[in-house]
Order: C-alpha cells, then structure tokens, then sequence
C-alpha cells in the first residue's frame, strides 16, 4: 500500500456521519418510537405555527442540516418538524359495508376521528 492514495472519506468525515447517526437514534429512543420514511404520524406541541397541530401526515426524510423530518401534512403541505413535535401514528382498517358512502355528507368527520385514535 502507498502512503498517496486518496481514501474515499476522510476519519472526521466518517466520525461527523456516525455522530449524526448517533444523534439521530438516541431522538428516536427517546422519543419512544421509530420514525423513518413513510411513517404515518400526528403533529403536536407547536406553538408558533399551532394550525398544524393534530394534523396527519407522512414522513417523507430526514434533513440533518436542520435536524428535522420532512413531513407531507394529508393536505398535501410539505412541512419540517422536529421529533419532538411528531407522534407515531398506527392505523388498522375495519371495513363496515352497512355505513355510508365516502363523499357522502358526514363522513369526512368520523374518518378523521377513527384516524387520530391511532395515534399513540
């Protein structure tokens, strides 16, 4: 081996990219749950934009320059959140034939009541 060869990623590259990854897992631990890309979750505890809280939405990924999810909100709002502010969300489907039609009046309301009863 020659002392001149270039290494793909330098040690304080490698050390900067395991740190991140650290920092990364130890929010998700302490949060008490797993958050990755397409992870259905609920917003929470916003002060400064309050009209997106409880909220649903989708994880889309992790920006680390600004140490915050990126979220698709279900209106279709793209927002970047910390952890703190997103709580995971599990669904289960029961399909009901004897209710009434989607589109039709009153229906919007309980999908969205049965929705965030699956958040945690």
């Amino acid at each position: 081996p020659t002392a001149n060869k270039t290494l793909p990623m330098s040690v304080q590259q490698a050390a900067s990219n395991f740190a991140e990854a650290a920092r990364q897992l130890m929010a998700v631990s302490s949060a008490g749950g797993h958050i990755e890309p397409g992870t259905l979750v609920r917003v929470k505890g916003l002060q400064a934009k309050a009209q997106f809280n409880n909220q649903l939405g989708t994880v889309i990924k992790w920006d680390a320059a600004q140490e915050r999810w990126n979220v698709r909100l279900d209106s279709g709002r793209p927002v970047n959140l910390r952890l703190q502010n997103l709580e995971l969300c599990n669904f289960s489907v029961v399909v009901d034939f004897n209710t009434t039609p989607i589109g039709s009046k009153g229906s919007e309301s309980s999908c969205n009541q049965s929705h965030a009863q699956g958040c945690q």
